[in-house]
């Protein structure tokens, strides 16, 4: 089974599309990411399960139309509508090639903390290096827990980060 800490939100499946099975995924960022024959992950009774793009088109800039292995009707598929999406993160990927966001402002809360700087991978676990408004660097760990919204049209990221974690 596959780890939920290994997986990372990339949008959201937002109305089927024809008649054969063919879904519209809501995302943005993700042309090289997304390929034929690799799975992208829904949670479905708390459990990822892997769905295997037969094959996928882009649809204007943030808007894809998937069609996926063994789902051939819009009764099939249906079930998926309003779904979050996922991605496995694997050996050969960083976070950074999920999400593209150095130089994003981030917020805490509505507050705004300053702007990503760098993104350092330790051992699995990726920090983001923010240099804020005072040009002191504060380190954030990026954890999807933690994550609010991604919004990359305004280059912005939120958190709800836990009381005490940016006086450290």
């Amino acid at each position: 089974m596959i780890d939920s800490d290994k997986l990372f939100k990339i949008g959201v499946f937002s109305k089927s599309h024809g008649i054969n099975g063919e879904i519209i995924l809501k995302t943005s960022d993700f042309d090289e990411s997304l390929k034929e024959n690799e799975p992208v992950f829904v949670f479905i009774d708390n459990l990822p399960v892997p769905f295997f793009i037969e094959k996928i088109k882009k649809q204007g800039q943030s808007k894809f139309i998937v069609k996926f292995t063994y789902y051939d009707s819009i009764k099939e598929i249906e079930e998926l509508i309003n779904k979050e999406v996922y991605l496995q993160i694997s050996e050969n990927h960083t976070y950074d090639d999920f999400y593209n966001i150095e130089d994003f402002t981030v917020y805490n809360f509505d507050n705004k903390i300053g702007k990503i700087i760098k993104i350092d991978d330790y051992n699995g676990n990726i920090v983001l290096t923010i240099l804020n408004n005072e040009e002191k660097e504060i380190l954030i760990p990026l954890n999807q827990d933690l994550i609010k919204d991604i919004n990359y049209q305004e280059k912005t990221i939120s958190f709800e980060l836990p009381e005490g974690l940016l006086n450290i």
